[in-house]
């Protein structure tokens, strides 16, 4: 996050506008939009272009992996600070070698019919903890397995490669990705 701290304190708004002058007006700005490769609260040092921005970008569409939804300001204040803001979710980060088959074939046999990969303490607490008794309670990992770990273990992509309904419950936040 202190990268884009240093970026966005970098980035002078006004200097911005008058760079981008004529290409990005007043009259055209929603026709234009930011994207920050982050939960839009990480665009808080942003001032004037992407958080509380000038009055030549307030009509500009800005794009994160969140929306402000809950938060302390009244809803007037808080859509004044972040107008026009979409949320869309992460991009996937599965890359493959040339030649490999993708692991999510169609004709691929899977040894267990649901899978959870993940840990349980953090994210959605009650409906992880949930989901690995459901699975426990089945006593047999070809109908569920679950692995408590964080994902990220090449062990653990295997399970998922593995299974053919992967539980996907919320995250640290609802802005999650996962395979």
């Amino acid at each position: 996050q202190q990268q884009w701290t240093k970026k966005c304190r970098w980035l002078n708004a006004t200097a911005l506008l008058e760079e981008l002058a004529p290409t990005l007006t007043a009259e055209n700005a929603c026709r234009h939009f930011f994207a920050l490769g982050k939960g839009h609260y990480v665009g808080k040092p942003c001032k004037g272009w992407f958080w509380d921005p000038l009055p030549a970008f307030s009509s500009t569409i800005r794009i994160a992996y969140s929306h402000f939804g809950k938060t302390k300001d009244p809803p007037e204040k808080a859509s004044l600070k972040h107008p026009h803001l979409f949320s869309v979710p992460y991009p996937s980060s599965i890359h493959l070698e040339p030649g490999v088959p993708p692991p999510h074939g169609r004709h691929r046999d899977r040894k267990h019919l649901m899978g959870f990969v993940g840990s349980y303490d953090h994210g959605d607490l009650p409906v992880r903890r949930k989901i690995r008794d459901a699975c426990l309670a089945y006593n047999s990992s070809e109908v569920c397995h679950p692995v408590a770990g964080r994902g990220t273990k090449a062990e653990d992509l295997l399970v998922k490669s593995d299974t053919t309904f992967c539980l996907e419950p919320g995250g640290d936040s609802p802005w999650r990705k996962s395979l």
